[in-house]
């Protein structure tokens, strides 16, 4: 008995440090957003809203495209002089304060790599974890979404993002999940076949979101 006590002990305590760090991610990407909208949110919120203007639809996936379109600004369009984007400034100035927080620090320059996508759901294992398939590079990413708001996804369903490493192999999405239909594979094929790399991709997600959106107002999809 003493033997199975201690195997339960040392399973809790590995799901406890798992939700600790999990609290921490959460708490750093509070941080990069606290930052953003206190030093550039009045240009992130105008540019997004100019972003929106040409298009009709419920007023659901209007703040989804609303948060896409943010979040892919502060990955990936420069401020300031241009050569820098706000998270790299972000980074840039969380960097001495992890400097002993090893585990924040590598989840940290994992972000680098961040870019939305656009994904097809493989395996539904519970209602909030997923098993995507990036359609552009075919990469596979397991996602569990901690929104306490979110649109259930289906086998097969099609949606975009902006996917999160947590930094244990795993992935969360940034916020609900934005479901496109399937009629929009196609196009996004075509798509893929023009955009080689995943920089090109990172460059050319708001044109290419833009394009999914006429298609869908086309189809009265959005309404």
């Amino acid at each position: 008995m003493r033997g199975i006590e201690l195997k339960t002990d040392s399973v809790n305590d590995v799901l406890i440090l798992a939700e600790k760090r999990r609290e921490m991610v959460f708490a750093m990407v509070d941080g990069l957003k606290d930052f953003a909208m206190h030093w550039f949110g009045p240009t992130l919120q105008d540019d997004a809203l100019d972003y929106l203007e040409p298009f009709r639809f419920n007023d659901g996936m209007e703040l989804k495209v609303f948060g896409l379109y943010i979040w892919w600004s502060i990955f990936s369009e420069p401020v300031l002089d241009g050569k820098l984007t706000i998270f790299q400034l972000y980074e840039k100035k969380e960097r001495l304060r992890m400097k002993n927080k090893s585990f924040l620090r590598k989840v940290l320059v994992s972000w680098r790599k961040i870019r939305p996508g656009f994904y097809q759901v493989k395996e539904c294992s519970k209602p909030r974890e997923f098993l995507i398939e990036d359609i552009f590079d075919e990469s596979l990413k397991e996602v569990t979404v901690y929104n306490h708001i979110y649109e259930p996804s289906n086998v097969g369903d099609i949606v975009t993002g902006i996917v999160l490493p947590l930094g244990d192999g795993t992935y969360t999405s940034l916020f609900d999940f934005l479901q496109l239909p399937d009629f929009i594979l196609p196009i996004l094929h075509e798509e893929r076949s023009r955009l080689h790399t995943q920089q090109e991709m990172l460059s050319q997600y708001p044109r290419v979101l833009r394009r999914v959106m006429y298609e869908m107002m086309a189809a009265h999809y959005c309404h």
